[in-house]
């Protein structure tokens, strides 16, 4: 009796099967550290801009030494003083106004979303906060979160 034998050339579907999903499952991790990447990206950018925009006003507050009064308790609603030759006082109240228009303009040139900022005097220290949302991981994932730069100038 002739049996004859067949021997095996090249791979079973079961091989590619396995090989292609390997494939997959990598590609998958390199997107989630790319997604990951761009995120802390976009996050250390955010961490960025407030600190200039912070020290932006540490410095307007050091050059108006006759207002210094006028820095105490600036919100993100300030009002512009509408002054041609500002008085020391008004120099402050358009300082604040001017830097959060900066502020609210990053928000809209893709920075800082919903960037607000504040000084806060207790003596002679001015506390100059910045908030804005950013992507912030969880147990869950990740959300928006707020997110903070506090600078505090002594004069």
């Amino acid at each position: 009796m002739n049996t004859i034998k067949h021997e095996q050339s090249g791979s079973s579907l079961i091989e590619i099967l396995i090989a292609v999903f390997v494939l997959a499952a990598g590609l998958l991790g390199l997107a989630s550290l790319q997604m990951i990447s761009l995120k802390n990206i976009n996050n250390a950018q955010f961490h960025t801009l407030a600190t200039t925009y912070a020290y932006d006003m540490g410095e307007r507050i050091r050059s108006n030494r006759n207002g210094l009064n006028g820095y105490n308790n600036i919100l993100s609603t300030i009002a512009d003083p509408g002054c041609t030759t500002c008085t020391p006082a008004e120099m402050a109240q358009f300082d604040g106004f001017e830097w959060n228009q900066l502020i609210q303009s990053a928000v809209i040139d893709g920075g800082l979303p919903e960037g607000k900022g504040t000084v806060t005097k207790t003596g002679s220290l001015y506390k100059i906060t910045i908030t804005w949302k950013e992507q912030q991981r969880t147990d869950s994932g990740g959300e928006v979160g707020d997110a903070s730069f506090t600078l505090n100038v002594q004069i």
